[in-house]
């Protein structure tokens, strides 16, 4: 393997090493690779976990995430879906469960003009681990903040206002409520 400060970084093994720019730095029991240029990751970077399965991958301009962006868990199952531009969110994100089911998703802003803050906005769905069942709706509006009150489709519990679950069964598991119907 050659190191070439600055212009490509390979990392593998336990005790790793990243060569930039006159600079060595530590890096986790992970195997990194990608460019280095100006002591920034340029061009496609993939990461991975100890265990060898993809850790995440996308592609860096100049030292920001640019592009298709998508994150893994340590099982090998996707864990998020998101399109950055210039280093900020931007369109829809979406997070998966270790099962790869759909967690909960929505869109960020898009730039407009020279603002570029990557905030979220719209409807944005929390689903249950079947990956079908919406359990919450968000609402953003324009900035990032919230545009209503939260909604629950399954309901909350009468005592504490918790969004319910299917999963919860006939007991709140937030204050203890019987919930049965």
């Amino acid at each position: 393997m050659k190191w070439r400060a600055d212009l490509r970084t390979e990392h593998q093994s336990s005790n790793l090493c990243c060569l930039t720019a006159r600079k060595v730095k530590k890096m986790a029991s992970a195997r990194d690779t990608g460019e280095m240029v100006d002591g920034k990751k340029h061009g496609y970077w993939i990461t991975y976990y100890a265990n060898g399965f993809k850790r995440s991958e996308g592609n860096y301009i100049h030292g920001k995430k640019d592009g298709p962006w998508i994150q893994y868990h340590k099982n090998g199952n996707k864990a998020s879906e998101a399109t950055f531009r210039d280093g900020k969110n931007e369109g829809d994100y979406i997070c998966y469960y270790e099962n790869g089911n759909r967690k909960w998703g929505g869109p960020y802003r898009k730039h407009d003009g020279g603002s570029a803050d990557g905030r979220k906005e719209g409807v944005w769905l929390c689903y249950e681990e079947d990956g079908e069942t919406v359990w919450r709706i968000i609402t953003y509006k324009k900035g990032g903040a919230r545009a209503k009150p939260d909604e629950f489709p399954l309901g909350v519990c009468e005592v504490c206002g918790e969004g319910r679950r299917s999963t919860w069964g006939d007991t709140c598991p937030q204050c203890g409520a019987d919930i049965s119907d």
